[in-house]
């Protein structure tokens, strides 16, 4: 779930033993699915958490292509999302 009831889409995999979560803040702001064209729009940031069954806590979680590292509770995480954000993450089981 992103936080504050923001749009988003997030996809898991399992490939070679480890987990893989595509994460993307897709809110595009109040009033957005009415807009035209050409009118603003005022995409939103969040925090993000991720419910992972059976994650262990102290899993560390690799933010692919981003130089940084997350570090797991009991069977979740939460990352930072700026607005239209993209996050690969990657964990081993």
């Amino acid at each position: 779930k992103l936080g504050d009831h923001l749009n988003c889409h997030f996809k898991a995999t399992e490939h070679n033993g480890a987990v893989y979560i595509f994460a993307q803040n897709t809110d595009l702001g109040p009033g957005a699915e009415n807009a035209r064209q050409f009118d603003p729009i005022h995409p939103r940031n969040g925090v993000a958490t991720f419910s992972v069954e059976k994650l262990k806590a102290g899993t560390r979680i690799e933010v692919v292509d981003e130089d940084r590292f997350l570090t797991a509770e009991a069977g979740a995480f939460t990352d930072a999302f700026a607005p239209l954000a993209e996050h690969i993450y990657r964990f081993k089981r």
